[in-house]
């Protein structure tokens, strides 16, 4: 019975049932509306009030019961309706000159994560996700039955004409909330964030955030300024990488496979934005914010993205910890663990400070013992390219 099949079934007759109840209150609510006041008339006050207090026991009583059940049903269906969030004066930090109203704090204190219900379908996220369904079988396959692109085609549109926002149900979010959550929104002397470190919401002035990232990219030993615009440059810089590929495919170098995979197109600027530290005891006078770009759309991704399986085997030696987890196990080989102190060492803006020639030569060094050999058909001058 707890299959996903049957518990799809319970839903849907859950749905049916409560539209059902709904229409049944309605028709309920108008008859009493209309015999309340013929039964005021036929009665002493008092007796009145006996009887609609009489009533209103043998309704909270029955309301009572009723919640048991439903609570029970709706747990079976793994649907929790005490959803409650952290605590806000726990996980919220205010450090910005806007005063926050109680109930946006507690939405926010869900978590950036947490999914609101969908009032309105956007046209163009829902039917490309049919289009990529489409997509992926058609590479899979040689043909794609037509009868089966007609169905799909029907069941798109189905649910996306026949969807209604007053079906949406949540148990702790309301429609005034997605209101006061877009008013919230409307600041714009405000950034909101996750913070650099742990769990929660981080609200500071949009002007602070602004003056210490303007700081960090303003060291030109780390950054350099473009003088010439934006989309041109991105240009130059794939026909650059392109005209590589080019050449290493007429060489026999790049397989035609490999090629397609990492010929750019397409691309744009990437996106620099900061994590506020706020484990930092200072964070409040200083607010020192941890650089973090967004190279997904940057000309030389897809090269980076090719790169990382290749390089990755170098970056291990027996100082490597993969995860926690071996961290642990190493921890539980040592026999006099209780009598050694750990410490970790903090380097400022690591990634940044790493000497990028050096790194180059380090991982040559590596793959090319051999100034004569070769590594994947490349010579080490052209990998180094």
């Amino acid at each position: 019975q707890s299959t996903a099949f049957y518990k799809s079934w319970q839903r849907k007759l859950l749905v049916n049932e409560i539209n059902a109840k709904m229409k049944t209150k309605t028709d309920l609510t108008s008859v009493l509306t209309t015999i309340e006041p013929d039964l005021r008339s036929r009665i002493s006050p008092l007796d009145f009030s006996s009887t609609t207090r009489y009533v209103a026991n043998l309704t909270d009583e029955f309301r009572s019961a009723t919640l048991r059940t439903h609570s029970r049903t709706l747990f079976n269906l793994g649907i929790d309706c005490n959803v409650h969030p952290l605590d806000p004066n726990k996980v919220i930090f205010n450090y910005s000159s806007t005063i926050v109203p109680d109930r946006v704090k507690f939405l926010l204190a869900f978590g950036l994560d947490f999914c609101l219900p969908v009032y309105r379908m956007d046209f163009y996220s829902y039917f490309l996700a049919f289009e990529k369904i489409f997509l992926v079988l058609k590479d899979r396959s040689r043909e794609v039955i037509p009868e089966f692109t007609d169905q799909l085609r029907s069941i798109a549109s189905k649910y996306y004409y026949n969807f209604s926002p007053q079906k949406i149900f949540s148990s702790c979010i309301s429609k005034s909330d997605i209101h006061l959550l877009k008013q919230f929104g409307q600041y714009k002397n405000i950034i909101v964030s996750q913070p650099d470190k742990g769990h929660g919401v981080v609200i500071v002035d949009k002007n602070k955030y602004i003056e210490s990232m303007t700081a960090i990219i303003s060291d030109r030993s780390k950054f350099q300024l473009i003088s010439e615009p934006i989309h041109s440059y991105t240009l130059k810089i794939e026909d650059k990488i392109n005209n590589f590929l080019r050449k290493l495919k007429d060489l026999k170098m790049l397989s035609a496979d490999n090629y397609s995979k990492i010929f750019v197109s397409g691309s744009g600027p990437g996106k620099l934005y900061g994590l506020p530290k706020i484990h930092k005891s200072n964070f409040s006078t200083m607010f020192q914010f941890r650089p973090t770009f967004a190279a997904y759309n940057t000309p030389g991704f897809s090269v980076a993205k090719f790169l990382v399986p290749i390089l990755n085997p170098i970056s291990r030696n027996e100082f490597t910890l993969e995860n926690s987890h071996s961290f642990v196990n190493d921890l539980s080989r040592i026999s006099n663990a209780s009598k050694c102190f750990m410490t970790s060492f903090d380097i400022e803006n690591l990634f940044t400070n790493i000497p990028l020639k050096k790194t180059i030569d380090i991982c040559l060094l590596q793959l090319f013992t051999d100034p004569n050999s070769l590594f994947m058909g490349l010579s080490r001058k052209f990998f180094k390219t």
